[in-house]
């Protein structure tokens, strides 16, 4: 390829900040699939344009990012940035709004603005940025919270770690970077029994982490399922299911496909889904039980049971126990519905790519690419019927297996 020209690199740019000037300003949305493409290419194009001592910046000054995001969180900086007009306003009236020392403040909205996460209109005016308006919405404000109490030292933890286990990829699921980091022996949903505030944290991020993405009700038609169902029917069993959230949707998407709906999960989550029950959830009709899913499944023969993203939790010799534990219950016309990240061979995506390293350093376990998913199954008497994709960012399918 010839070099870009001097002057074809300025009309480039030119056109960089147009896109981008759209972006920030207009109401109307871009269709998705190039939203990603440039996104992708812009992330490309950045890093293709880095020195080595920009690399240092931009990967050393990561956990001072995420940590200065919390402040402004937690002390209402964003918020109160995203309510300005055009006019914006002074690093001293926003101090005063945030009980913050207004030369602290002038330093933090210095950052922020290199860092877009606001936008500097003078020498001491400043206003929101398409970040800022992010950073407000629930599932920024609760996610970087999550990730900065959490998952923070946990990552920090990683070098120890790995260097511990000499860098093997067996790894004992009882002894990972969450141990070191929280200075504890128990896993990660024991543990956190135990720190309400970071349980809060966790619990608040698995209920939105999800939000405006599709879902496996957009990746399956469930009808092909359900043939000839009645009331006593048990169609869809939500295997470790938390509170219940995708039982409801499942219900609310199919309300007059006959049959039971049921949510399966240990003690102390089935308190909580019926002491504080998500809206609508006590007039679905959705069963609850207690159960331990490396115990025999006792719902016999239903057309569905739904695991959604449990096996990445554990190792191969764990989830062939929790799969076979199914397996005795299911019929002819069961299926099992696996609802899982499923790694490419080449170009995983980076949403994707952090998943299997964050379960390499809260768990020790991973996500897994297809060929692992078939050799798991196989191994635990199941055949993949079909691969179902729903996601490109972060690789979701639904698996549908059935017994072999």
């Amino acid at each position: 390829m010839a070099p870009i020209s001097a002057s074809e690199a300025k009309v480039l740019v030119e056109q960089i900040e147009s896109i981008i000037h759209w972006a920030e300003n207009s109401a109307e949305p871009l269709d998705e699939s190039i939203r990603v493409r440039l996104g992708e290419a812009g992330l490309r194009l950045s890093l293709a344009m880095e020195t080595p001592l920009d690399t240092v910046h931009r990967i050393g000054g990561t956990p001072l990012q995420g940590a200065l995001a919390h402040v402004g969180i937690e002390k209402g900086i964003f918020e109160r940035l995203a309510g300005q007009d055009n006019s914006g306003i002074s690093s001293t009236a926003l101090a005063q709004q945030t009980d913050i020392d207004p030369g602290l403040m002038k330093r933090l909205l210095r950052h922020y603005q290199s860092l877009g996460m606001v936008s500097q209109l003078g020498d001491d005016s400043f206003g929101p940025s398409k970040i800022t308006k992010n950073l407000t919405s629930r599932i920024c404000s609760v996610g970087v919270s999550f990730y900065f109490q959490v998952l923070s030292r946990v990552y920090l933890a990683v070098p120890q770690f790995l260097k511990e286990v000499n860098y093997k990829s067996d790894m004992d699921p009882n002894y990972c970077a969450w141990n070191i980091a929280h200075e504890t022996s128990e896993p990660p949903w024991k543990w956190l029994q135990s720190q309400p505030q970071l349980a809060k944290a966790t619990g608040e991020w698995m209920a939105v982490h999800r939000d405006g993405l599709p879902t496996f009700l957009d990746a399956t038609d469930f009808e092909e399922f359900v043939q000839d169902t009645t009331d006593t029917t048990p169609l869809l069993v939500d295997v470790g299911g938390g509170v219940g959230h995708q039982c409801l949707a499942f219900r609310l998407k199919y309300p007059t496909i006959p049959g039971r709906v049921i949510l399966q999960e240990l003690d102390n989550v089935v308190a909580l889904a019926e002491s504080s029950p998500l809206p609508g959830f006590r007039d679905s009709g959705i069963e609850v039980q207690v159960h331990d899913f490396f115990t025999p499944q006792p719902i016999k023969g239903a057309r569905a049971y739904y695991l959604r993203n449990i096996l990445h939790n554990f190792g191969d010799d764990d989830s062939r126990k929790i799969l076979e534990a199914i397996r005795g219950s299911m019929t002819d016309k069961s299926v099992v519905l696996i609802d899982e990240i499923v790694l490419s061979e080449s170009g995983v995506p980076p949403t994707a790519s952090q998943m299997d390293m964050s379960m390499l350093a809260t768990q020790a376990a991973r996500e897994r690419t297809e060929t692992e998913w078939k050799e798991l199954l196989e191994e635990a008497g199941f055949s993949i019927v079909k691969r179902c994709p729903y996601s490109r960012e972060y690789q979701d399918a639904i698996l549908v297996a059935s017994r072999k």
